[in-house]
């Protein structure tokens, strides 16, 4: 987005990301799956309410991945971005990218809806909240990226420990930034 490639509508892909990785390699069921999303904005919230809305009505969530053609890939993460979805989406027809950006490529694709409708957004400060969970509905993963790193070492221990609470023994917790290890994790 920093380059004004988000010719696209506002979207989130991580959710649908983590759940077709996760089928991928074979760690979940999607019958037996189930992804909250945390978040404090608002907006992201009812966004993701209403996509879960429309999906519950039978229309699946719009994605549009975005990759500049001249950045070198490895080419495993080209067959990754080549193959997202697969899982759970099936293809729309390429957007074409706007003559301001041509150097970007542009695959569509539509999250079926019972992929969609698995996502349950809740609200929540993770600094000073956490969801109190009976043992067995506790996490057996948590995805925080871009999300810690704008936080003091005081107020992501804060986070981290609320985050452990919310995990089942054995959880992971995946993080784009080195955190301070505590006796919680």
């Amino acid at each position: 987005k920093a380059e004004g490639y988000d010719f696209y509508p506002p979207q989130t892909i991580q959710p649908f990301a983590v759940i077709d990785s996760l089928l991928r390699f074979q760690l979940a069921n999607l019958n037996d799956l189930r992804v909250t999303t945390l978040d404090l904005n608002p907006r992201i919230n009812d966004h993701l309410a209403q996509a879960v809305a429309r999906a519950r009505g039978g229309t699946g969530y719009p994605m549009v991945l975005a990759r500049e053609r001249g950045l070198e890939w490895t080419s495993r993460l080209a067959a990754y971005w080549d193959g997202f979805g697969e899982r759970i989406a099936v293809a729309e027809p390429a957007l074409a990218s706007p003559q301001t950006v041509p150097q970007v490529r542009a695959r569509a694709l539509r999250a079926r809806p019972n992929v969609a409708s698995l996502l349950d957004p809740r609200d929540l400060n993770i600094i000073v909240e956490r969801l109190e969970l009976a043992d067995q509905d506790r996490f057996d993963l948590i995805v925080a990226t871009d999300i810690l790193v704008y936080y003091s070492v005081f107020e992501q221990s804060l986070a981290v420990a609320n985050i452990a609470r919310m995990l089942r023994p054995g959880g992971l917790l995946l993080s784009n930034i080195t955190l301070f290890e505590l006796p919680a994790l």
